[in-house]
């Protein structure tokens, strides 16, 4: 393959690794934040329905920062495909 389409693609794949780690570093971070607030809540004895749609957005939060370190892997792949 000609080296300057290796080159942008690796470049493209970069920039996508970049994107990738950023989404997922704050999907992270709001779960971090809400896993804090329903301690709060469990402390001052919320009730169960304010609970439940925190451990909903929570559980939405970890299949997005699952779906983002997915992306990520598959980018390593292809970033090693190209190396190859």
């Amino acid at each position: 393959m000609d080296f300057k389409i290796i080159n942008e693609r690796q470049i493209i794949l970069q920039l996508a690794m970049q994107e990738a780690y950023k989404k997922r570093d704050e999907c992270q971070r709001d779960f971090d934040d809400l896993d804090n607030k329903i301690s709060i809540m469990t402390a001052d004895g919320c009730s169960l329905p304010d609970k439940d749609k925190v451990v909903e957005s929570m559980l939405y939060l970890k299949e997005c920062r699952d779906g983002w370190q997915e992306t990520i892997d598959h980018i390593r792949q292809w970033q090693d495909e190209l190396k190859s």
